[in-house]
């Protein structure tokens, strides 16, 4: 019984601390009431109207406690009393004088520990149109739309001239604000909208504001027009793709696409540099084959059409274009340090040695023969150092296609003969020049400077090559990373892979460039703006530790007194006996 007793006086002190607790937290509570209202004064039946939303949660409103409504005159007299409740509210002020100032006031009440508080909740003050006005009027007009652009005037009809300003604000199909525009002067009111995205939703929504009353308060008509801008009409495309050259057969597929042209023909012409027209004729296949046998130097694939477009004929517009780079291996540049020579006539001098293997060389002849006359004698163009190592040191200078692998000699006192194993066989440089022709017309175009295009090229190289460390520590491990294959399609190399492939992409370019090489690296040098300058590709793809690709410039086109800054070591230590020509 006494057990009993305990447990209902323990739960009558639990709920009397509980009470307690409330009525506290209830004196230290602060509520009050959320108005939000919109005003709309209707100059044409001298009416305003409202629409408030009132959020009242801790139910502050009551009769005793009411949400009220006042109008008040310029005299602060009521001319118009009534309430609100929680929720959404629409009122109707009439009954309002002319050209006259009024005082719109909600109040009501805030609770404030346990106490009501009278409380202001908004005043809005406006004033009432005059009773003779004559409110402004205007037509809008759509005058033309394309693709692009949306053209249209607004006539303005103002007999008292109370229109203040005019907005003019574009939306797109998203309510995006895009553009507005205020206007002052009403003389010319043509609007064009420009720059538009074809087949698109936009409005357009005008607000003329005028002036209703002698307070010089403002009202504004308010219009919206929504307009569909047109399908762009496309002229026809063409896509070139699969180029196939070997210097005897040039193959092509072209797809075609008429788009909303009519009468569309095609002719695929073939134009040398210089813009001589040397192959021409109407297509219609997809498989395009000519013979190109009697065509020397870079040229390029132009196709062009003549179609009816939107009421207009065209004639011969080119639509694509696709770049043959023959990759020219006879001198287009000379050097100081080696000459082309005529290697029909005997040697008679040492010193001339290295012209006759350089015009070999560049010729890009396997094998051939140098006649020695007194005082020369041949076998010490083998057999003596000082010239032994001449065709490895001048094979630097002509195309990397012609790079020696091997030589093999034979030889008396009066005739050399050579016998050269290249670096490339004649597949591999019909591969190469596909890959070459497709890269270079992705990332150059005519216009381009020269410095425009070495740059291109350097930072293609850099950007689709990694460093082969693995190569460099161990050449057993080393696949093509010492020719343009590797930076080509295994997009792996070392130096002389670099070296290589801007070698051949410049040359195709005709932009002079040769290789130089220390004992353990190799770079280029390239001739630019009246001047030969290192580029080392190599030295500006860097292997990092993390694995990040990186891409520098710090070799690019640089003075040998800059080479020497950037690396005092002995890597680009080189032999300046043909390399003289450096700054």
């Amino acid at each position: 019984m006494k057990k009993n007793f305990l447990i209902v006086l323990n739960i009558i002190v639990v709920v009397s601390m509980a009470m307690f607790m409330y009525h506290s937290y209830k004196a230290e509570l602060d509520s009050n009431i959320h108005v939000d209202c919109n005003y709309n004064y209707l100059v044409t039946s001298n009416t305003m109207n409202l629409s408030c939303t009132v959020n009242d949660e801790d139910l502050i409103i009551s009769n005793d406690n009411p949400l009220n409504v006042f109008v008040f005159d310029s005299n602060n007299v009521i001319i118009f009393e009534d309430y609100l409740i929680n929720g959404n509210n629409d009122l109707q002020i009439t009954g309002l004088e002319y050209n006259s100032l009024y005082t719109i006031s909600i109040e009501g009440y805030d609770y404030i520990k346990e106490d009501y508080v009278l409380t202001k909740y908004d005043e809005f003050i406006f004033s009432t149109t005059r009773s003779d006005i004559v409110v402004p009027t205007f037509v809008f007009t759509e005058k033309s739309v394309t693709e692009s652009e949306y053209n249209f005037s607004i006539d303005l009809i103002d007999i008292e001239n109370n229109t203040e300003s005019i907005d003019i604000s574009l939306y797109d199909e998203d309510d995006n604000l895009l553009i507005t525009q205020n206007y002052t002067e009403f003389n010319n009111l043509d609007f064009l909208f420009t720059d538009l995205n074809s087949e698109e939703i936009y409005s357009i929504i005008i607000a003329v504001n005028y002036i209703i009353n002698d307070f010089n308060e403002l009202n504004r008509l308010l219009e919206t027009s929504i307009f569909t801008t047109l399908k762009t009409q496309l002229p026809p495309s063409v896509e070139i793709s699969n180029v196939f050259n070997d210097n005897v057969n040039l193959s092509f597929n072209l797809a075609t696409n008429n788009e909303d042209a009519t009468g569309v023909i095609y002719t695929i012409e073939l134009i040398d540099l210089e813009g001589n027209i040397l192959y021409s004729e109407d297509e219609s296949n997809s498989e395009i084959n000519i013979e190109i046998d009697d065509i020397s130097g870079n040229y390029y694939i132009s196709v062009k059409s003549s179609y009816a477009l939107n009421g207009s004929t065209y004639t011969n517009i080119e639509l694509n274009t696709y770049y043959l780079y023959n990759n020219e291996l006879a001198n287009f540049f000379t050097l100081p340090s080696v000459a082309i020579v005529n290697t029909d006539l005997p040697l008679t001098n040492y010193d001339d040695y290295s012209d006759y293997v350089y015009t070999f060389l560049n010729s890009g002849a396997s094998d051939f023969s140098i006649i020695c006359e007194a005082p020369i004698d041949c076998a010490q163009l083998v057999t003596n150092d000082l010239y032994s190592d001449i065709p490895f040191i001048v094979s630097d200078l002509v195309h990397a296609y012609y790079d020696i692998n091997t030589i093999n000699y034979s030889y008396t006192s009066t005739q050399l003969n050579v016998v050269v194993e290249k670096e490339y066989t004649t597949n591999d440089m019909i591969i190469i020049d596909q890959k070459i022709d497709l890269i270079l017309n992705s990332i150059i175009s005519e216009p381009m400077s020269n410095y425009e295009k070495i740059l291109s090229v350097h930072d293609y190289i850099v950007n689709n090559t990694v460093y082969d460390s693995t190569c460099f520590n161990d050449i057993n491990l080393c696949d093509n990373d010492h020719t343009a294959i590797g930076v080509l399609f295994d997009q792996e190399a070392v130096c002389e892979g670099y070296a290589h492939a801007i070698d051949i992409m410049l040359r195709a370019l005709h932009i002079p460039t040769v290789r130089i090489s220390s004992d353990t690296h190799q770079w280029s040098a390239v001739y630019y703006n009246g001047g030969w300058h290192h580029l080392d590709a190599t030295w500006d793809d860097p292997v990092t530790t993390n694995g990040d690709n990186v891409l520098l410039h710090t070799f690019f086109l640089i003075s040998s007194a800059e080479l020497v800054l950037e690396d005092s070591s002995s890597s680009h230590e080189y032999e300046h006996t043909f390399i003289n020509f450096m700054e």
